[in-house]
């Protein structure tokens, strides 16, 4: 098990230890389980059988998906507001599209504090008391954080009072009323659904819909929740639909989904990605043709994006990918090669000690594997780099030079292999950043970044083959 964020709290003479955890091994990421130990004296780690909170494989619609928090828990994360029933504890976690406040007590039940008329907020805590008060921001896709204050009651309720709200330009304000967020299920594509910003201002007619950018998030298993984003929000102000789906493997939606997608990346991620954006031109809120679709995304989106433009090239007409995974064979050039092996299905055994590895189980690889030309072959399959030749839309790359998470080189041969196979009009460009690495986050890094990509779709809007 791998281990975090231990903290203990004392009550009637009682003193336990509380921490998250999950199998090591397998996905980057997945549902955490909640366990605690009493060590009021000698503890009996036999006592640690059942999680307090166990994983949920498959919830039910609108029910508690499991545990999805933060790597660790914020500071005075114990609120003891009422004697008759304990201490609880207090985190946000993803649930579904959006983060939601949990209270926990301990005895492993879990209530969602964050009101039924505010669906759409993601919410995020930032400190407590340590008796009865939460302060929390919480924000929308089209509204900034607000900082916010929970006070709870002995029973367990929760009044909430709005603290600040930001102070915005009023052309600001006036653009931010005709956009609208919505959170979108796609049909027989559990769990996936996708959250789309677009303009409430009805076309004249249906060729004047506006281009459609979709972006999936990278991981894969981390999720786009319903919080603020400044650059996604930029260009839904340029007038783009945005659609931000989160496909099978995205946190908040239980562990089968999680687990759904190991051995299974290049086809079910990105079979739900494109059934995201068929669902969207079906309902009309975005249309198929030349210069209406396009897709954004890096490192794992980066590699959704590339696979998107190279299985399906009718439907989109540009991509800006930023830092993608192109190659997965190259599984060496990476600080986590156990993420190429395990999201491709193959076995990367990690020994949370000497003793383990020297004595495996019977029948298991005591030692994290070496790239095999076996596995080489299969992992290649299944990455972009295999669609190359079949490409047809216009690509910017975004790429830093100091990214050690995927290697530089994979982008810039990517570039090269298009730059060869682009047809007449076609525009294939390369930005690459001396001194970023894979989040291409530096102050100055992110304004060219936004600045390239913007101009970068204008041109491809009446650029188009």
């Amino acid at each position: 098990m791998s281990c975090r964020s231990p903290l203990t709290l004392s009550h009637n003479d009682k003193h336990t230890l509380i921490w998250l955890s999950h199998p090591s091994g397998g996905p980057h990421a997945a549902t955490s389980l909640l366990y605690s130990l009493d060590i009021t004296s000698s503890p009996d780690l036999k006592q640690i059988t059942t999680p307090l909170v166990d994983a949920v494989f498959k919830p039910v619609k609108d029910a508690f998906p499991g545990l999805y928090p933060d790597y660790n828990f914020v500071p005075y994360p114990i609120l003891r507001f009422s004697p008759s029933t304990g201490p609880h504890l207090i985190t946000h976690s993803v649930w579904g599209s959006r983060t939601t406040v949990l209270l926990i007590s301990m005895t492993g039940t879990v209530k969602d504090l964050t009101p039924e008329d505010g669906n759409l907020y993601s919410w995020k805590v930032l400190a407590t008391d340590d008796y009865s008060r939460i302060v929390c921001i919480r924000s929308t896709p089209t509204s900034p954080n607000e900082l916010v204050l929970g006070q709870l009651t002995e029973s367990g309720e929760v009044v909430w009072r709005v603290l600040h709200k930001p102070t915005l330009h009023p052309r600001l304000e006036v653009e931010l009323s005709t956009l609208r967020a919505s959170v979108i299920a796609i049909p027989d594509r559990y769990p996936t659904e996708t959250i789309v910003i677009h303009s409430i201002v009805p076309p004249e007619n249906v060729q004047n819909i506006r281009p459609c950018i979709t972006s999936p998030h990278g991981g894969p298993h981390i999720t786009t929740t319903t919080a603020f984003t400044p650059a996604i929000l930029a260009l839904a102000l340029e007038r783009y639909t945005i659609s931000l789906p989160n496909y099978t493997g995205s946190l908040g939606f239980g562990e089968s989904a999680v687990l759904a997608l190991i051995g299974n990346c290049g086809s079910l991620d990105v079979e739900d990605c494109i059934a995201t954006t068929r669902h969207l031109i079906k309902l009309g809120i975005s249309i198929e043709g030349p210069g209406k679709q396009f897709v954004l995304g890096g490192s794992h989106g980066g590699f959704l994006s590339g696979h998107l433009i190279g299985q399906y090239p009718e439907m989109f007409s540009a991509a800006i990918i930023r830092n993608p995974v192109i190659s997965a064979g190259a599984m060496s050039m990476t600080d986590i090669p156990d993420w190429y092996f395990a999201e491709f299905g193959q076995a990367y055994p990690i020994a949370s000690s000497r003793s383990a590895a020297e004595k495996p189980q019977e029948g298991a690889v005591a030692f994290p594997p070496i790239t095999s030309p076996k596995i080489f072959e299969r992992v290649h399959r299944a990455s972009p780099i295999a669609h190359v030749d079949a490409v047809r839309a216009s690509v910017l790359l975004l790429i830093g030079a100091a990214d050690l998470r995927v290697a530089p080189t994979l982008g810039i041969e990517y570039y090269h292999a298009l730059k060869q196979r682009a047809r007449q009009g076609t525009r294939i460009e390369l930005l690459i950043f001396d001194g970023d690495n894979h989040p291409l986050d530096g102050v100055e890094t992110a304004r060219v970044v936004a600045e390239a990509a913007r101009d970068f779709l204008k041109w491809a809007e009446t650029h188009v083959n």
